[in-house]
């Protein structure tokens, strides 16, 4: 059953981004063609930015308690990554759908007529593309699902029930330190409050998951597409089907120029797309590692406070699991993809250029084309990789030490 509904999400028009653009859609992400649609869209996109400055209006109320003011601080950071990616897509619209373009049609051309070797290889980076969407869309639903149930599920604890009435605190407040402009205690306003913020915790969920997901994979298709770039280099002087670096007939002088300028063409576009792909994400991703340090170091101290309880502790550990799981996949991917990067200038040099002297000027020429390194960043100032989510994790562990003492 889950794997048909799943199924409904391919597109054979786009083999590899077919869930991500159904999403992108689904989401108002993927901008519709009418004035009047793109309008609603924005309208919608509206309700992330009315939700945050709430956050901001209840914080200014609320810093008699530190509990309450770092509860609110961490979700109002998250909010606020969550509206920029929003928004970053759709002002951002035409670049994102020149990306998206791109991908699919260099997808597309890897998939025609293509051998064997290298069809197992596009088989593979396309089940690790819907392996990085399935695994993270699961892990956000499963957080916001503990998010929003653990305060209700808090009820029913017996340490919850031998507390006082003044020591109850009010279920709405312990999913959402929001403000509200009526009383969220009593009925009917916490019921509205309730839909309000389940409703939020949606939409946040809904546009986290869609946007990660696509930068994801999109980051698994350049890594993907430099390790074929660097294998027809190795194929580079072979005749069709030949074993790479084998002796036997070489190709002629205008089948091998064509070659050439395939190749270097091939790693002009991508460098191209993967450069304006680093515009788009890196000041989101900027925003993100600088509220991560804040939101890790706020959510360790929350779980060594003996006031906090159980449940409240459960959705804290749950929070802090999920931001470190979510940096450590875009630091992965991305210090994968530059690995790759560096390794494809080695192409050439497995090709027979040692039995072919007529294209060596062309194979050192193309070699440092493709030296050119492929690194995302998170800003101007830091760059994504497995070195710098240790750097993060140790600047949170400080934060963490300093708020203590």
């Amino acid at each position: 059953m889950i794997r048909r509904a799943l199924a409904q999400l391919e597109d054979p028009r786009r083999p590899l981004l077919g869930p991500n653009i159904f999403l992108l859609k689904l989401t108002g992400m993927y901008l519709p063609g009418s004035r009047r649609g793109r309008a609603l869209t924005a309208l919608f996109h509206l309700v992330g930015l009315l939700f945050v400055s709430s956050e901001v209006v209840e914080l200014t109320r609320t810093f008699s308690d530190l509990f309450l003011v770092m509860s609110n601080l961490k979700i109002m950071l998250l909010s606020a990554v969550c509206l920029l990616k929003a928004w970053r897509c759709i002002v951002w619209q035409a670049s994102w759908r020149r990306v998206l373009q791109y991908v699919t049609a260099a997808d597309l051309a890897e998939r025609r007529d293509a051998p064997p070797p290298r069809a197992a290889r596009v088989a593979a980076y396309t089940r690790a593309a819907r392996r990085v969407l399935y695994g993270y869309a699961a892990l956000t639903c499963f957080t916001s699902i503990v998010f929003v149930s653990t305060p209700f599920l808090e009820r029913f604890t017996t340490q919850y029930q031998a507390r006082g009435p003044e020591e109850k605190v009010n279920v709405i407040d312990s999913i959402y330190i929001a403000y509200l402009p009526f009383d969220k205690t009593t009925f009917p306003g916490n019921l509205i409050a309730t839909l309000w913020f389940i409703l939020v915790t949606i939409y946040g969920n809904s546009v986290m998951t869609v946007f990660d997901t696509m930068a994801m994979v999109l980051m698994v298709f350049f890594g993907a597409k430099l390790e074929l770039i660097r294998e027809r280099c190795a194929e580079l002087l072979d005749a069709p089907g030949e074993r790479p670096g084998a002796p036997g007939e070489r190709p002629g002088a205008r089948a091998l120029a064509a070659r050439f300028r395939d190749l270097h063409q091939a790693h002009v576009d991508l460098i191209e797309h993967a450069t304006l792909f680093n515009t788009l994400t890196s000041p989101v991703l900027f925003l993100y590692v600088v509220t991560c340090s804040l939101m890790l170091c706020t959510a360790v101290y929350q779980l060594t406070l003996t006031s906090v309880s159980g449940t409240q502790k459960l959705v804290t550990a749950e929070f802090l699991i999920f931001a470190v799981a979510q940096l450590f996949l875009f630091c992965w991917l991305s210090n994968d993809v530059k690995i790759k990067s560096e390794r494809t200038m080695e192409g050439p040099y497995h090709s027979g250029w040692l039995r072919d002297p007529r294209c060596r000027r062309e194979l050192l020429l193309l070699s440092g084309q493709l030296a050119r390194p492929v690194e995302f960043t998170a800003g101007p100032f830091t760059a994504l990789s497995l070195a710098n989510f240790i750097n993060i994790l140790k600047g949170a562990y400080s934060y963490y030490t300093l708020l203590k003492d």
